[in-house]
This record gives C-alpha cells, sequence and structure tokens, in this order.
C-alpha cells in the first residue's frame, strides 16, 4: 500500500520503530481503493516491556496539497520576475 518512492524510507522508519527508537514525525503515501494517495504522517512510542508499539497516523493530503500550491505559485513568480530582468 505505501506509495514506491516512499518505500525505501517507510522501510528505514519500520526498522527504527523495531528498534525501540521513538518516531516523532514521518510521513509517506499510502494508496487508497479508488487509486489515489492519501499522506499520512506519523508518531509512534514503543512500549518495549509490552512488545507493543503504539502509532498514530494523521491524514494530511490537503496540507499537503495547499503546500505544492504555494511552492507552484512562488515557482511562478520567480519565472515572471527572471523574464522581466
Amino acid at each position: 500500500f505505501v506509495h514506491p518512492d516512499d518505500r525505501e524510507n517507510t522501510s528505514a522508519i519500520a526498522a527504527k520503530s523495531e528498534r525501540g527508537e521513538r518516531i516523532l514525525s514521518f510521513e509517506n503515501r499510502y494508496l487508497c481503493r479508488d487509486g489515489s494517495y492519501k499522506w499520512l504522517s506519523w508518531r509512534s512510542t514503543p512500549v518495549e516491556e509490552r512488545q507493543l508499539i503504539y502509532a498514530v497516523a494523521r491524514d494530511v493530503t490537503e496540507r499537503k496539497a495547499y503546500e505544492k500550491s504555494l511552492r507552484d505559485s512562488k515557482n511562478q513568480i520567480v519565472s515572471i520576475l527572471e523574464s522581466i530582468t
């Protein structure tokens, strides 16, 4: 389900989590039923004495789209300014 571009990084983070490291912030994309991808932001905390990992993810797809829109607008403005000079 992990986006192909995110698999290597996701595996590295999973290995850290399995070693008992706390993951404060990690983002990757997951495939949805409709074929689209959702961006998820993860946090996890290991509980070694119980051999558990508590993890929570939240959907940050809209935030990522907004950030991309801002980057695209910035690049467009930079291109326009560069063409003027």
